[in-house]
């Protein structure tokens, strides 16, 4: 009996989920499971599948792109569609951040603090096309321009050891901005120079 028991226990443990089985054990806070899952959800989305189903793009666009990607190896179907004119670049960005619940800034509106600038080493800015623009002792807030590309955010999370804030921005306009950052005699080490520059 004792055993009938201790399988019906253990079957409906398996039919429930581990976030509810850690929330309801006070492991896990509400925020941080919804957070969690986000991450899990953008990770599995394809920008095709998200563009199509808010109405920017029609499936034939994506197949073009996708061909287009084929022959252009390291290209990023947002990035073509664009280029093809299908979206513009704002309405893509728009659209990602919406979906993912992420704002959308005009870094041309933002005052960009230089020591969030100096918290995160150049090569992950170049690399990554990623602009931190504020940063406490808690988080530090970075513009991204593609929310399903989370390898710099997972970066920035492991050598910060703390929260990423991320804001969405339209590509080019991150572009500029750090290349106004690094051009001549601007360095991630050099505070004033980037602190004058900002």
């Amino acid at each position: 009996e004792e055993l009938a028991r201790g399988l019906d226990r253990q079957a409906a443990l398996r039919r429930r989920r581990v976030g509810e089985i850690l929330l309801e054990r006070s492991r896990l806070a509400p925020e941080a499971l919804r957070a969690s899952l986000e991450i899990a959800q953008r990770r599995r989305a394809r920008i095709g599948d998200v563009l199509v189903e808010a109405g920017l793009v029609r499936p034939e666009d994506v197949e073009a792109a996708l061909a287009e990607q084929r022959q252009q190896r390291g290209r990023r179907i947002g990035e073509l569609l664009v280029e093809m004119g299908v979206v513009s670049e704002e309405s893509l960005a728009r659209t990602l951040a919406d979906k993912f619940h992420l704002p959308f800034i005009d870094l041309d509106d933002c005052l960009i603090d230089p020591e969030a600038v100096r918290a995160v080493p150049r090569a992950i800015l170049e690399k990554h096309r990623i602009l931190p623009i504020e940063v406490d002792e808690r988080e530090i807030t970075v513009a991204i321009a593609d929310p399903l590309d989370m390898e710099p955010i997972d970066l920035l999370r492991f050598h910060r050891r703390g929260r990423v804030r991320e804001v969405v921005a339209s590509p080019s306009q991150i572009t500029r901005y750090i290349a106004g950052l690094f051009s001549e005699g601007a360095s991630s080490e050099g505070g004033a120079e980037v602190a004058s520059l900002l």
